[in-house]
């Protein structure tokens, strides 16, 4: 595969002024909608057309969340809406800033609203992080057959996320298990110890 080509990104409309990284031919836009500010960047399409993979950064007042607290609230919402899996929980640093990284995995009928929606099965990542008095949730969204190809996108735009008073990137080392293969892994000592 070629080298993919990289942009910064500058929010315009966010309090925060922040920067980061994201491939070149995905569609950035910002949005402001409930109290958050969102930057949704949509990125290609599955094979079954279902599903875009995306990147994406959800800023909110947070002054007394931590972000273990957002992270098991977020978890919680998906489990009772989704009935999703939780794939990992981990907690670490993103700069110096404390950050709590979870991936899940779930499905669901798409396209929505269609005549013929496919059962589709989505894989998420998301660090939650905080800086000053708000709460960020860097978000990368793929379909399971998508999910290792784009990583390296997240990974980018997350070791690129520089706030205005940083003067370079910030040092984060993923938690969770990130490849396919460990997954593989996971699941087959999983199904181990369901047969004992």
């Amino acid at each position: 595969m070629a080298a993919k080509a990289y942009i910064s990104f500058q929010p315009t409309q966010f309090r925060q002024s922040c920067t980061f990284l994201y491939p070149a031919d995905w569609e950035a836009r910002e949005i402001l909608e409930g109290g958050y500010e969102k930057i949704f960047i949509a990125g290609p399409c599955n094979q079954a057309g279902t599903f875009n993979t995306s990147l994406m950064m959800r800023v909110s007042s947070a002054t007394d969340q931590i972000p273990e607290e957002a992270a098991k609230l977020f978890v919680s919402k998906y489990q009772s809406a989704f009935n999703c899996q939780v794939d990992g929980m981990a907690f670490g640093t993103l700069g110096k800033r404390a950050a709590t990284e979870v991936e899940i995995a779930y499905s669901m009928a798409l396209p929505l609203n269609s005549v013929n929606p496919k059962l589709t099965k989505i894989r998420e990542r998301h660090i939650f992080l905080k800086h000053d008095d708000q709460l960020f949730e860097l978000l990368y969204a793929a379909s399971e057959e998508d999910y290792a190809i784009w990583l390296e996108a997240f990974r980018i735009m997350v070791q690129t996320l520089l706030f205005a008073e940083e003067t370079q990137t910030a040092t984060f080392r993923s938690f969770v298990a990130n490849t396919v293969d460990a997954r593989k892994k996971f699941d087959q000592v999983d199904r181990e110890e369901k047969s004992q």
